[in-house]
């Protein structure tokens, strides 16, 4: 018995002196030669020779550390010195990780953008305990493209709601933490777009979006006409932008009055002239704009100075809206005699406005 143990404590011996005289020397693995036949490449030097083996490459994932895809060749003999691994390739075992990534090289045989394991290992035929393993990062940059398209760069449109889209192009893998991030801000006088994106208050950020159209929400607040606006989408991997686009920008047109209807300014230094009622109805807008009626207090003060109507935004019908910052008073709501009339209106800021006008039935 002893006689018998001792013998297998030297066999074992032997085939560890023998394995432990095998070098690997790993390919020049390319992100773009992902196929099983591509990545079964390399060389196993043998002193010896003649060990029955099985070569496995593996590929993985850093960040996640999940398999990607996983091939091995059928077992062989070991030559004496040099043995091309690419002399086995005809007869390959081939498996895919189960993520949205190992798909994605599954089918296109390339890795997309990220930082993976690449490993050769030499397993002894009919074995799980690998014998050699060699390992070395592979670092794959992006070939992924981002394009703004609607509204174009520069353009001027109408809708304070716009539809924003975008187009992608190249290697995105959707799946767990990789979204679409749309950037919104408004641009101030004389500021660079990029610059804009950086340092403004975001108007929409960080929505999480796997559409590449970006309708907006009922809590968003609607764009201001005459304002100009800079956006950007990123690609977002774990949080962490890995594709953007260019800064484009885009102005929200004002409205453009009825040629038939004359509207008033109304400045905060006053008018000096007095405004014709047309149809019994004042129509105006303000220096600084206002978005609604309810935005605004009002007094109409008679030649006397008499208060007629005070705080009219809270009598709707009496003060109504035409468009952005176009307001139509209907002076049929009040008794009023024909003469001259004092508007006055104050905005939520506290600005003061007058108007002068001339009443008639």
């Amino acid at each position: 018995m002893g006689h018998k143990l001792l013998f297998v404590v030297a066999l074992i011996f032997v085939k560890a002196q023998m394995f432990a005289q095998i070098t690997v020397v790993l390919p020049v693995w390319s992100e773009f030669a992902m196929s099983p036949e591509q990545l079964l490449d390399g060389q196993i030097l043998s002193v010896h020779g003649g060990e029955h083996v099985v070569a496995m490459v593996s590929v993985r994932d850093i960040m996640h550390g999940d398999l990607i895809i996983s091939t091995r060749t059928q077992p062989f003999v070991l030559r004496k010195g040099t043995t091309q691994l690419k002399d086995f390739r005809t007869s390959l075992s081939t498996s895919y990780g189960g993520t949205q990534l190992a798909g994605y090289v599954r089918v296109h045989r390339r890795l997309p953008q990220g930082s993976f394991e690449c490993c050769l290992l030499l397993l002894p035929a009919g074995g799980q305990e690998e014998l050699v393993q060699e390992c070395e990062r592979l670092d794959s940059e992006s070939m992924a493209i981002l394009d703004l398209i609607s509204p174009s760069h520069k353009d001027t449109i109408d809708e304070c709601r716009p539809a924003l889209t975008w187009i992608k192009s190249g290697d995105f893998v959707s799946g767990r933490g990789r979204m679409f991030r749309l950037t919104l801000v408004e641009l101030l006088k004389g500021q660079a777009p990029e610059t804009a994106i950086r340092e403004n208050r975001p108007l929409l950020s960080g929505l999480p979006l796997e559409q590449m159209v970006f309708s907006f929400p009922a809590s968003a607040a609607n764009l201001i006409p005459g304002k100009t606006y800079a956006w950007a989408v990123d690609w977002i991997e774990q949080e962490i932008p890995k594709v953007t686009t260019e800064v484009w920008i885009f102005t929200v047109s004002e409205p453009r009055p009825d040629p038939l209807i004359k509207y008033v300014m109304l400045r905060r230094s006053g008018s000096a002239q007095t405004y014709e009622a047309r149809g019994q109805r004042v129509y105006f807008t303000l220096e600084d704009p206002a978005a609604d009626p309810s935005q605004l207090n009002l007094r109409l003060v008679d030649k006397k100075g008499k208060v007629i109507s005070q705080t009219m935004n809270e009598n709707l019908q009496a003060l109504s809206s035409a468009g952005y910052n176009q307001f139509e008073l209907n002076l049929r709501a009040f008794d009023l005699d024909e003469g001259i009339y004092l508007l006055n209106v104050v905005n939520i800021k506290g600005d003061r406005y007058q108007l002068y006008f001339e009443y008639e039935r």
